[in-house]
């Protein structure tokens, strides 16, 4: 097992050796980091770049100025890119056809990125829900033309699914408690349901992990789940998380990766 990751948490971009389990701090200093996504030669990275507040307060939203750090090939960062338009609770990011799109949960929206312009785009049918934390997106897949968007719903959670020219609403299936990532393993749809410590798909579930499982990582021969402790928001900045190993035959746990006091671990992504 050779692949390496790139670890996102709440404090910090680490990188993880899997076979040596080695793991190297790349970026920290820019609040909670969260989606990864290449475009061309380059890693971005979604950050909600906190400003400083009183340690006794939970960090507030509003004091968030999120952006996207870009990386080069050898993991350096190159450049921060403020978000002109609103983007707070910025979560997983993507990249489909040369634009990245970004979910931001404190928005109810998504925000598209094409290397030169941003828009935004809200997926509910009610404008009263924009630009307040209604359905809490947080993760998106796009697949056949077609964009998934997890709608996290701070409880029973849901995939929705839209045309992905025209952005018109195709359908919905209930998936998940207060759930995280959309993936797509051997034909079905699945979440992990963070809030009840499993994986799951339509059926039912599929894994359960020791923890909050959110970010997962495809290997050839293994997946690759984030593990955290549960805990309240205000208390996700402390505490130790790990990586489970788990066999793609049977889902068996192969094996353990401490990462350390980072926080939560909110998105992996292969990188090498």
């Amino acid at each position: 097992m050779s692949t390496k990751l790139l670890v996102s948490t709440s404090k910090a971009l680490l990188a993880v050796d899997l076979q040596t389990q080695d793991t190297k701090l790349i970026s920290e200093g820019y609040g909670l980091y969260y989606g990864i996504a290449r475009l061309g030669d380059s890693i971005f990275v979604a950050a909600r770049n906190l400003l400083q507040w009183p340690r006794r307060f939970f960090p507030d939203k509003r004091l968030e100025r999120p952006c996207l750090l870009e990386f080069d090939a050898g993991l350096n960062l190159v450049r921060q890119i403020p978000i002109p338009v609103p983007a707070r609770g910025l979560h997983q990011i993507i990249e489909h056809r040369g634009v990245i799109y970004c979910t931001c949960s404190a928005e109810d929206s998504v925000v598209m990125f094409n290397g030169k312009n941003w828009c935004c785009w809200y997926p509910s049918d009610n404008s009263e829900h924009y630009g307040i934390d209604k359905h809490h997106f947080n993760s998106l897949k796009i697949e056949d033309d077609v964009l998934y968007l997890l709608a996290h719903n701070n409880g029973a959670s849901e995939i929705l699914s839209y045309d992905l020219a025209t952005k018109s609403f195709l359908e919905k299936v209930q998936m998940g408690k207060c759930a995280h990532n959309i993936l797509r393993l051997n034909g079905e749809l699945v979440t992990c349901s963070s809030a009840e410590g499993t994986l799951v798909n339509t059926n039912g579930i599929i894994c359960s992990t020791e923890g909050f499982p959110r970010g997962f990582a495809e290997l050839e021969e293994h997946y690759v789940v984030g593990i955290s402790a549960i805990a309240q928001r205000k208390r996700r900045m402390q505490g130790e998380s790990k990586l489970e190993i788990y066999s793609k035959v049977d889902w068996q746990l192969q094996k353990k990766i401490n990462l350390g006091g980072y926080g939560q671990v909110t998105e992996l992504f292969i990188y090498s």
